[in-house]
């Protein structure tokens, strides 16, 4: 059988969704997903991603002149993820697993100085840290299908960065992080 039938029945989805990470290594996470059902219960989802992550381990290559408190790194992603539904009465429970892609967008550390908080937009490059960050997310899920085949999600995501993001010799830093991300998928 080829894969062309297939996509000729696929069903096409697009959403919105967004949430936060467990304990502070994604502060937030706005996404657009696209999921291309390929099977009954098999698709891949991919789409853009904005997300704010925390990496205290960036602060090895930020001046000391200054007390750095929270680096935080904006990226835009993308994953491309093999999506597995397994069906229930009331709702789907789904796993996923695939590589994701980021380019980082900014960079900032709050700082303090004089008993005040400040925060400083810093260069990627005088920071040594690379923009680009690659790794594997992987997370479960529910969902639960509505009007005009239309559904709502929330998910448990994992990622693991696979990419040193320090461009320095010696130490290695790596992004990480746990999130939940809530929203809604409508049937194109």
């Amino acid at each position: 059988m080829s894969a062309l039938p297939l996509l000729g029945k696929a069903q096409v989805y697009i959403g919105l969704g967004g949430g936060g990470g467990i304990p502070n290594e994604v502060l937030f996470r706005a996404a657009v997903p696209l999921e291309i059902t390929l099977q009954e219960n098999i698709s891949i989802q991919t789409g853009t991603a904005f997300v704010q992550r925390e990496n205290t381990e960036v602060l090895v290559n930020l001046s000391r002149s200054r007390n750095y408190l929270r680096p935080v790194i904006n990226y835009l992603e993308l994953p491309v993820l093999l999506k597995m539904n397994l069906p229930f009465e009331i709702f789907d429970f789904y796993g996923f697993i695939g590589p994701k892609v980021a380019y980082g967008v900014q960079l900032n550390s709050t700082y303090r100085e004089d008993n005040r908080l400040f925060q400083e937009h810093l260069n990627f490059k005088e920071s040594n840290i690379s923009r680009f960050d690659a790794g594997l997310s992987l997370g479960v899920g529910i969902e639960k299908k509505i009007s005009r085949g239309n559904k709502l999600f929330i998910d448990f995501r994992h990622y693991l960065g696979f990419f040193n993001i320090n461009t320095l010799e010696g130490e290695e830093i790596f992004n990480g992080g746990k999130a939940f991300t809530i929203g809604f998928m409508i049937a194109l």
